[in-house]
This record gives structure tokens, sequence and C-alpha cells, in this order.
């Protein structure tokens, strides 16, 4: 018997594993954690997985929107963050900071989605470069997991 596929209003709780390593300035860094989440199906191609990411003793809210092709992070944190990830394109987002809006450059070098949303659990990999004036700011390659 096939599972009903859950709307808006009915999260499905998942547990979430994710895994991110960064190079800035030549220096690398690399950060492994668990968390509770939820995934949310809108459509048979576009799907919320929000979950609040627990680090050095900040919470910060996370939404993840898989929409066909691309990828949407948002990280609602001191710092708001919003990237859109299309492979092997180009995108420009906008950085708040304390002294205005940046514009970055996203550039995605590898995304990978794997969704089963029968069984509500899939995975994400994303490989991705911020620029700025042209200037690399880092790399940074997500490896995203999750299962009900």
């Amino acid at each position: 018997m096939k599972k009903e596929v859950a709307d808006i209003k009915q999260g499905i709780p998942v547990k979430v594993h994710l895994a991110t390593s960064m190079t800035i300035d030549g220096n690398s860094d690399h950060f492994e954690f668990d968390e509770e989440g939820e995934l949310l199906h809108m459509a048979a191609d576009h799907h919320f997985l929000r979950y609040t990411e627990h680090q050095q003793g900040q919470a910060t809210p996370v939404q993840i929107a898989m929409n066909g092709d691309q990828v949407r992070l948002i990280r609602k944190g001191p710092r708001q963050t919003k990237l859109l990830f299309i492979e092997n394109g180009e995108t420009i987002s906008k950085y708040q900071t304390e002294y205005g809006m940046i514009p970055l450059h996203v550039i995605c070098d590898r995304l990978i989605q794997e969704l089963d949303a029968e069984n509500n659990q899939g995975q994400l990999e994303v490989h991705y470069r911020l620029k700025n004036n042209g200037q690399t700011l880092g790399t940074y390659r997500i490896k995203l997991q999750f299962e009900s």
C-alpha cells in the first residue's frame, strides 16, 4: 500500500545529518551534526526541508527548497543568507551584513538531489563557490541526508 504524501500543513518529522566543508583564504574547516527537522511536500517536484542548526551556542533556522533542478538555501541567523543553486550555473544572491547588502555570485559546480518522497528520505550534495567583485571568497561542500 502506498503512503500518502503530506500537504504543507502536515510536515513529516525527519532526522537530518549535515556535513559541511569550507575553504576560505586557504584555511579549511569541517562541521558535522545531526538535527531534528521537518519535510514538507508541496508538489511532485517541490519539497521543503526545515531544521534548526545548533552550533557554537547559536540556533539558526534553515530552510532548503528543492524545486526541480534547483535548490534554494535560506539561513535566518544574525546574518541572513539566501543562496540559489543550479548545477553548472551561476546565480546572484544578496548577503546582509552590518555594513549593508553585499552581492554574491554563487557558482554551483555540483548539485545532486535524491529524494524518495514515498519514504520521506533523501540526500542533497552541493559543491559551490562564492565570489564578490570577481574575487573568490570561499569554496563549500555540503552533504545532507534526511530520513523519517
